[in-house]
């Protein structure tokens, strides 16, 4: 059983299916670049607030540090304090330890206050609750103090489960320094601390405080492992991802005054998820929009097709023989133009065969143009017969066909029919002048149906001349391309159709072809010229190379070659043969290019093997032109102009007839000039001696044919007493 077609989808559907898809492509990209947009801002804004929340905590801590620092300074320069480092061997009472302890604060992160002497040696603490290296801590510590002023804050520690600092402060006397107080303090955080350090950098974030040089680092609780923040990242903002928990934004500096860093990481996810909430607002718009906009594109293709449908239905019934058939059109839009465009076929059709006829007639009119465009070359016979059938088939007065030329920006005179000016074929006008130069620059049809009613300002003088009161020019476009105008003109006034407007334009178009095809022919013929001089020019360079690389034979190719040439046509070779004879005789010696120049110029006689390899200087030249396609017809006078009547020659050992005609003819002339050249080993031979071996050579080395042509040649030349010597070339 046969399938039964599937019925199409109605266009209002795909319509809306299109339109549907376009705005989900849009929407998508929309979606994306919003998302990267918001992302960015989010970003960006939330480097700033991480920027601003670690100088805040960071300037929270250099000022207490600084405070802590200030308070030890001034215990440093407490009397009880001094006395004590001036005589450190004196038995401490009661009263000396009480007044310490006042001195130096009675804070619960204060675990131990020290005094030691300007060596570097312990001298008393407070209590003995931190075990720490004292002298190395001491040594660096003093350190510190000589390089920052008199006092300095060092840097983290552990002390069993506790993390600690130092602060020490110098005790001086005028110019002299009496000792050193050093205060150790535990880093920990209240519940307090906490809740405002949330407050201020927020629950997904991450502090980090710890030593310059990385090998101890806290988060105000307990010590952690260092944050995963290079060095090199300190004072920017760094994005990164931290394993399984996401992105991280982080941001570092280090603390004035202090050997500590400062890091602050916010957790990605956080910081874009604003972002994420408004990409996907905006997407749960997009998708309303989209419901939206489609259902209004399926109600517009609606809108649309239905009178599609209407035109398709009467379409039908006119093709049923009821050319009563009327569409509406009542519509303003291009759907009401169409409607009107099929109501007036409608009563074209229905009013009898004179429209078919008239289509018919232009039919032929575009065949006979055709025909004449593929049957000649001449650009001007096929413009003539444009102008003609134009004039004839739309009934006007004056036909015109005028070329573009570029190079001076002018629209000219190529063929005219009906006119009656001398001068109009020379008519010349540039572009954007007159109704002409106007539809050639704006490459547009440009009409004037009653020129007394409305005639433009720049009228051409030839259209008063002409008496013309109807005008139309339409631009010649082929390929794209600006090739001309076709103008036509009527002595009363015109009210041409739209039927009449489309057939002058294609008229122009077929004009526009004319002009085309006679130009790319015009263009292939002088490619075609210049590529075959070229190809002569660089065959003639080749013979010179020869001569020159020969001094004994310099002169020798172009002689022989001209000379076969004159002896080729005596013997009715016709044009094309003349050519292929003249390029092989140019190249009749090319082989002698792969004879080493140790044989090929040496003056005295050839070896046996060095005569071998002379006599392969045909066998070279067919090697080297057979891969030319080009040069393959003037093959016979290289390969073969060294083979001899009685096939005593060589490369192939040739005989009689199975030798070339061109090459038989040749060799008689290059024998003849060998002859009667001199040569470093002997004079050339005087002319009656030559003519005397040539005929001896009858029937062995040439063709007696060749040889009467030769004869004839050279009576010819005596006739007009004219030397052979002499002779120029052709």
């Amino acid at each position: 059983m046969q399938e039964r077609a599937r019925k199409p989808l109605p266009i209002r559907y795909r319509f809306a299916a299109l339109t549907a898809g376009l705005l989900c492509a849009g929407i998508i990209a929309f979606g994306a670049a919003a998302y990267l947009e918001v992302r960015r801002s989010a970003l960006g804004l939330a480097g700033e607030r991480l920027i601003s929340v670690t100088d805040q905590l960071g300037q929270r801590l250099e000022a207490s540090a600084a405070n802590q620092r200030a308070a030890l300074g001034r215990a440093a320069q407490d009397s009880v304090v001094q006395e004590f480092l001036r005589e450190p061997t004196r038995a401490l009472n009661v009263e000396r330890l009480a007044a310490l302890s006042t001195i130096t604060g009675p804070s619960r992160a204060n675990l131990t206050t020290q005094l030691f002497d300007t060596g570097g040696r312990f001298l008393h603490a407070s209590n003995s609750k931190v075990a720490v290296p004292i002298r190395d801590a001491v040594r660096q510590l003093t350190e510190l103090v000589e390089d920052t002023g008199s006092t300095a804050t060092g840097w983290l520690a552990r002390d069993r489960d506790s993390l600690i600092y130092p602060i020490i402060a110098r005790s001086r006397a005028g110019d002299s320094v009496l000792g050193y107080v050093v205060q150790w303090r535990r880093l920990a955080s209240s519940e307090r601390d906490r809740d405002q350090l949330s407050g201020l950098i927020g629950s997904s974030a991450v502090l980090h405080l710890g030593n310059a040089r990385g090998d101890l680092w806290t988060d105000l609780e307990r010590e952690i492992a260092a944050p995963p923040l290079p060095l090199s990242a300190l004072s920017s903002v760094l994005q990164y991802e931290h394993g399984a928990e996401g992105g991280r934004l982080a941001y570092a500096r280090r603390l004035t005054n202090t050997p500590w860093t400062l890091a602050v990481e916010f957790d990605l996810p956080s910081v874009l998820a604003p972002a994420t909430r408004t990409v996907r607002r905006l997407v749960l718009v997009a998708v309303v929009l989209l419901l939206v906009s489609a259902l209004s594109a399926w109600l517009t293709a609606r809108s649309l097709t239905k009178p599609i449908a209407e035109l398709a239905v009467a379409t039908q019934e006119i093709r049923a023989g009821n050319y009563s058939r009327r569409v509406s059109a009542g519509r303003r839009d291009e759907l009401g133009t169409l409607a009107e465009h099929f109501n007036e076929m409608a009563a074209a059709i229905a009013g009898g065969k004179h429209q078919v006829e008239q289509q018919l007639e232009q039919l032929k009119t575009l065949r006979t143009i055709d025909l004449a465009i593929l049957g000649t070359t001449d650009l001007q016979v096929a413009l003539k017969t444009v102008v003609l059938e134009t004039r004839e088939r739309l009934q006007v007065d004056v036909a015109m066909a005028m070329l573009f030329m570029p190079q001076t920006y002018t629209i000219e005179m190529a063929a005219s029919a009906g006119t009656r000016t001398t001068a109009l074929p020379q008519l010349r006008v540039r572009l954007g002048e007159g109704v002409t130069g106007r539809a050639a620059l704006e490459r547009r049809t440009i009409g004037y149906p009653d020129l007394t009613r409305e005639a433009p300002n720049d009228l051409h003088p030839v259209a008063r001349t002409e008496g013309l009161r109807a005008l139309y020019a339409v631009p010649l476009i082929a390929k794209g391309q600006l090739v001309g105008v076709l103008a036509i003109g009527h002595r009363e006034a015109l009210q041409p159709n739209h039927s009449w407007l489309t057939f002058l334009e294609a008229l122009a178009g077929q004009a526009a072809m004319a002009i085309d095809s006679g130009k790319s022919f015009e263009a292939l013929q002088r490619s075609h010229m210049e590529l075959a001089l070229a190809y002569d020019t660089t065959i003639e360079g080749w013979s010179r190379a020869l001569d020159l690389r020969d001094k004994e034979t310099e002169g020798h190719t172009q002689r022989v070659a001209d000379m076969t040439l004159r002896l080729a046509r005596l013997a009715g070779m016709n044009d094309t043969e003349l050519i292929h004879v003249k390029r092989g005789a140019l190249l009749h010696d090319i082989g002698k290019m792969g004879v080493p120049d140790s044989i090929l110029l040496k003056p005295g006689k050839l070896t046996d093997e060095e005569w071998a390899l002379m006599r392969m200087h045909p066998t070279f030249a067919y090697e080297l032109l057979s891969p030319v396609p080009y040069l393959r017809p003037a093959l016979d006078i290289p390969y073969a102009h060294h083979e001899k009547w009685d096939g005593s020659g060589y490369p192939r050992g040739l005989k009689g007839q199975e030798i070339p005609w061109a090459a038989r003819l040749f060799a008689v002339i290059d024998v003849w000039d060998a002859l009667r050249s001199d040569r470093p080993y002997r004079p050339g031979w005087p002319e009656h001696k030559v003519q005397e071996y040539l005929r001896e050579q009858s029937r062995i080395h040439f063709d007696p044919d060749a040889l009467a042509i030769f004869q004839r040649l050279a009576a010819e030349f005596a006739a007009e007493a004219e030397p052979i010597e002499s002779l120029s070339p052709l």
